[in-house]
This record gives structure tokens, C-alpha cells and sequence, in this order.
């Protein structure tokens, strides 16, 4: 799967004129596979490490207490 960096690489070079294929033999990709990103809407970004939730330190807490008080955790 590609990166952001990747993915806006492939609509920038496109922008600017370039083929498919060329932009294929610049990035060290498959011509289907930048053909399917140019075809495809951008993702959502999505960390690669994501901040931890906040209430992970009371997870082991509200899962006991979840049948007593029908909490879902």
C-alpha cells in the first residue's frame, strides 16, 4: 500500500504532464498500480503510530465494572 507521500507524488507528476508510465519508472511502480491511484479518490490519512486513548490506563477497571453499571467498553 501506498504512502501519502507516494500517492501525491503520483498526482503531482500527473499534473505536470507526465504519462503513466514514466511516472511508473520514476517511482518503482507497477503502470497499473499508479493507474489505480490516479483513478481512485485520496484516502483518509491515517497515523502510522496513533496516540493511545485516554481512557486505556481504566480499561482493566471499566471492563469489571461494566456488567455491574452496563458500561460498554
Amino acid at each position: 500500500m501506498l504512502n501519502l507521500e507516494d500517492f501525491m507524488n503520483i498526482r503531482d507528476l500527473k499534473q505536470q504532464g507526465w504519462s503513466v508510465s514514466a511516472i511508473a519508472d520514476e517511482l518503482h511502480l507497477d503502470r497499473k498500480t499508479v493507474r489505480k491511484h490516479l483513478l481512485d479518490r485520496p484516502q483518509a490519512f491515517k497515523r502510522e503510530n496513533p496516540a493511545p486513548c485516554k481512557i486505556d490506563p481504566y480499561r482493566p477497571f471499566l471492563v469489571l465494572l461494566g456488567p455491574k453499571k452496563n458500561i460498554l467498553v
